[in-house]
């Protein structure tokens, strides 16, 4: 059995130093937010759990995983307690690794252009946020979570890809229904919303190593979109003009970071972009709609700004960037994405209302009913 440790998500060379990460990390701080202790300890505590996976081709015995989870769970524990306790006294706390390589590969791209690049300072929330957003014309906000949202739903999704897909990427068995992806995946992004116990958020293993690394590909790509679109806002002068277009002049920045990023590196081509960025969209149309039922609103997504606006990027994105078609692995994501979508349409504040209830009354005794069957009987 082999369990996969993912701290950061990138990769860097041997050659990078101790006092070069310390010299790039002093750019990036965390807000000082207040917080209930024990709201901190379980996102703290989420964050340490999601960095383990175990990846099913590789378990030779089931006592045996038991037994490791069983003790990495502790040791998460005892990690997130020492973490609250630091970030109550402000002193240093998570590792950035993941905030300041993207963070230098962005300021590497733009600096020749935009020379005050450098000078713009990054701030970690720890707050169940989905998305980055930037609160003046010289800081950032990112919140550290993200990525741990991300990496899960893109693993469900690619899970699913895998078991239905052989090694030549031919379809040989049936894709996961719609009912398991919404129980894996929708906890996560209403979350991002309510902060309910991360006891009822569902642990999911990889299906292979080869699905593990292709959903930490993806989350790496999404990361820097989201991020580079923050940076278009700052050093496009957002802040100034009242454009009405100012949002896609932000994504059409970031995708330009981002082709550039695939570019120089032989891990990303183009359709791994593609796939990445249409990914990203639905799971931040969704997580906006989720918001939305919360409100007690309804949603319709032929009246929909954002998915409007998006979904003529991506024409865009396909028609502009040498590609003609998206790849069978990329489109069934992106099929089984819209049928999450589909379910929100289907069920609405009922289904939200009454998953957020359930979690909340199992609390104390940490069983979660089985909600998703209410997608089953509609």
């Amino acid at each position: 059995m082999k369990i996969i440790v993912d701290s950061d998500g990138f990769f860097w060379p041997d050659t990078i130093d101790t006092e070069y990460m310390r010299d790039q990390r002093e750019m990036i701080f965390f807000e000082n937010e207040q917080r209930p202790s024990i709201d901190l300890f379980e996102q703290y505590y989420l964050g340490f759990r999601s960095a383990m996976f175990i990846c099913e081709d590789t378990v030779e015995c089931e006592s045996e995983a038991a037994e490791t989870i069983r003790k990495y769970r502790e040791g998460c524990i005892y990690s997130a307690i020492g973490y609250m306790q630091n970030h109550i006294e402000s002193k240093p706390t998570l590792p950035v690794d993941f905030m300041w390589i993207a963070r230098e590969m962005i300021v590497g791209e733009l600096k020749k252009e935009f020379p005050e690049v450098s000078n713009i300072e990054l701030r970690l929330s720890m707050k169940p946020r989905f998305s980055a957003r930037t609160v003046d014309k010289n800081t950032i906000i990112f919140p550290a979570l993200t990525r741990t949202v991300l990496t899960h739903c893109n693993l469900v999704i690619i899970n699913s890809i895998f078991r239905a897909m052989n090694e030549d990427g031919q379809i040989v068995g049936d894709v996961e229904d719609r009912k398991q992806i919404a129980r894996f995946i929708l906890p996560y992004l209403l979350y991002c919303h309510d902060d309910f116990s991360v006891r009822n958020l569902p642990i999911i293993g990889a299906h292979s190593q080869d699905a593990l690394q292709t959903a930490f590909h993806f989350t790496n790509l999404q990361q820097i979109f989201i991020f580079a679109h923050e940076y278009a806002h700052i050093l496009l002068q957002h802040f100034d003009n009242n454009k009405e277009n100012i949002e896609d002049e932000a994504d059409a920045f970031a995708l330009k970071v981002l082709l550039a990023y695939g570019e120089k590196s032989d891990s990303y081509s183009k359709l791994d972009i593609l796939a990445a960025v249409r990914w990203l969209f639905k799971y931040q149309l969704i997580e906006d709609s989720i918001g939305t039922l919360i409100r007690g609103q309804s949603i319709d997504f032929s009246e929909s700004k954002l998915e409007d606006r998006r979904g003529k990027f991506q024409l865009e994105l396909l028609k502009n960037h040498g590609l003609n078609g998206s790849s069978l692995f990329e489109s069934m994501g992106f099929c089984m994405i819209v049928e999450l979508q589909n379910v929100l349409y289907e069920c609405g504040s009922e289904l939200i209302n009454y998953i957020t209830d359930l979690f909340h009354k199992s609390k104390n005794t940490g069983g979660i009913e089985p909600w998703w069957e209410k997608i089953t009987k509609k």
